[in-house]
């Protein structure tokens, strides 16, 4: 699998790297912007500082749920799929989120995005094994994380919470056109 795809598209990796990177930093994304707009969700929902755990451990549970259910799923359907699923329920689930109005609906969908955005490191993993051989995979593998932690601190302060949900979501909700 690994030669026929350099030989039928040698560049293309390049693409389907930067698109598993944008992915996993989407999703970073959304797991850093908690810290920052914890404060602001709490005080647009009606919510004691003590309460916004439960946002956080909803998300949590759904995240390793699909940590672990990721690879099978992977496997089973394919990476493509199961990355640009995880990116456009993520995506939407983040977009709904900074829409929410009350706290049963923003722990409800809390869950729901931790629940699919688990599922593009085991996607992510795939491609990448598929398109670089092993001596070239850890090529891309440090770029992404300092964007994740600056971002949503940015956004949060310059357009509150329900701003930076959306923009997360926004920069991250369309399916990446990847092969596996």
């Amino acid at each position: 699998m690994i030669a026929r795809s350099l030989s039928r598209a040698p560049g293309y990796r390049w693409v389907v790297l930067l698109l598993c990177w944008a992915s996993f930093t989407m999703t970073s994304l959304d797991r850093s912007a908690w810290g920052p707009a914890a404060v602001a969700v709490g005080e647009g929902l009606g919510m004691s500082l003590a309460g916004l755990g439960v946002f956080a451990t909803a998300y949590y549970a759904g995240y390793v749920i699909s940590n672990v259910a990721g690879g099978a799923l992977t496997d089973r359907v394919g990476a493509r799929a199961v990355l640009s699923g995880s990116l456009l329920v993520t995506g939407g689930g983040m977009l709904a989120f900074g829409s929410s109005r009350s706290a049963g609906a923003g722990i409800a969908l809390q869950g729901l995005i931790g629940l699919f955005a688990g599922a593009d490191y085991s996607a992510g993993l795939k491609l990448v094994a598929t398109w670089f051989p092993g001596r070239e995979r850890g090529t891309g593998g440090r770029g992404g994380r300092t964007p994740g932690r600056c971002w949503p601190t940015v956004t949060c302060c310059c357009s509150g919470w329900p701003g930076s949900a959306r923009c997360g979501a926004r920069t991250g909700s369309s399916p990446g056109p990847t092969r596996s």
